[in-house]
């Protein structure tokens, strides 16, 4: 994201918050949206605060996957900080998540200590009284393999359902999980648009067809037959063409 913020002037603080959510990481337990993750990243704000020429009024939050879970978690735990909040493809139910993707459920228990209550601690789905307070806007693709859409769809509308008042979005895009944080372009193999089939008639033309017409201006024998072929070639013509016979 560098390039976009020195494009746009905005400063920009890319906290670690105590490694990768991962089993490999040996710090992992302080990882994974813990209370040392989240005071650091308060404290990281507020040394940039002290020590450089900020405008506190305009600091914003953005959040990919397992930093939108993060960016979530600010939201419940300093929404005052921000002046809005952007979570892309978050979880924010871990031991829901640790059901639906079985691949991480180790990386999580080691990072949680196996513990469902310290899960549900580290869940920005606890949280939702204290987010409700923040301008917050959620990201998810309808077709994400890593984590599932529900995941977003769950908290917004358990946040709506308690603080209807409250300035939180949901944007559901035909995508899956890969976001380019810099243009918001879906970097997975679903297209952002899909081409849908047209209803069969769509494009046809309805004719009322009067065989009563027809025959008033016959005068002569073959007229009525010449009038009738001429009507069936221009059918023939044009797939689209529906008579309706009176």
């Amino acid at each position: 994201m560098l390039p976009l913020a020195e494009k746009l002037g905005f400063n920009l603080l890319l906290p670690e918050f105590r490694g990768s959510n991962l089993e490999s990481n040996p710090d992992c337990k302080k990882a994974c949206g813990s209370e040392a993750a989240k005071q650091d990243i308060k404290d990281a704000i507020d040394y940039v605060l002290e020590e450089y020429k900020i405008d506190k009024e305009n600091i914003f939050l953005l959040g990919l996957s397992g930093g939108g879970h993060m960016a979530l978690l600010m939201a419940g735990f300093c929404p005052e900080y921000f002046k809005a909040i952007g979570a892309f493809v978050p979880i924010t139910d871990l031991e829901k998540w640790s059901a639906e993707n079985p691949h991480y459920a180790p990386d999580i228990f080691a990072c949680c200590d196996n513990d469902p209550e310290e899960m549900k601690k580290r869940s920005p789905m606890s949280y939702l009284d204290t987010a409700a307070k923040a301008n917050l806007k959620i990201f998810h693709g309808k077709h994400d393999p890593v984590v599932p859409v529900s995941q977003s769809v769950d908290y917004f509308s358990l946040i709506l359902e308690k603080h209807p008042e409250a300035s939180v979005y949901l944007d559901v895009f035909d995508g899956g999980h890969e976001i380019d944080m810099e243009t918001g372009e879906v970097l997975d193999p679903y297209p952002v648009r899909r081409e849908v089939p047209k209803p069969p008639l769509c494009d046809a033309i309805i004719y009322d067809f009067s065989l009563n017409a027809l025959l008033s201006g016959s005068r002569y024998r073959g007229d009525f037959e010449e009038k009738l072929q001429k009507v069936m070639d221009e059918c023939k013509r044009n797939p689209d063409i529906i008579l309706f016979i009176d």
